[in-house]
C-alpha cells in the first residue's frame, strides 16, 4: 500500500520506491503503464499501477491545444510488510 494511505505502523514495515512510466492522453487518460524492474511482489505492482490507470490527468497544452505526453515518470512509495523475526535463530542460540 502506498505510504500515504497505509494502516501499517511504520515501525512494522519498510519503505520501498516503485518508479513507473506511462503515457498521458490529451483527455487526461493514463496509458501504457509500466513498472521498472523491482523486488516488490507483482500483486503489489499490479495493484499500484491499476491504481495509476484509474487516475486522471490535466493534460499538457501546447499552442492552446491539450496534446499526448509520452514516459511520463512517477515514484510512488509503497509500505511493505517486515518479515517476523525467525523462531529458529532464538531456538538456536539457546542451545
Amino acid at each position: 500500500m502506498t505510504v500515504g494511505r497505509s494502516r501499517l505502523d511504520p515501525a512494522e514495515a519498510t519503505e520501498q520506491p516503485l518508479e513507473l512510466r506511462f503515457s498521458v492522453t490529451s483527455e487526461g487518460r493514463v496509458r501504457g503503464v509500466t513498472a521498472t524492474p523491482t523486488e516488490l511482489s507483482d500483486s503489489i505492482v499490479r495493484s499500484v499501477s491499476t491504481a495509476l490507470g484509474r487516475a486522471r490527468y490535466a493534460p499538457r497544452i501546447e499552442n492552446g491545444v491539450a496534446v499526448d505526453t509520452d514516459n511520463v515518470a512517477l515514484i510512488e512509495r509503497v509500505l511493505v510488510r517486515n518479515p517476523p523475526p525467525q523462531a529458529d535463530q532464538s531456538a538456536s542460540q539457546q542451545d
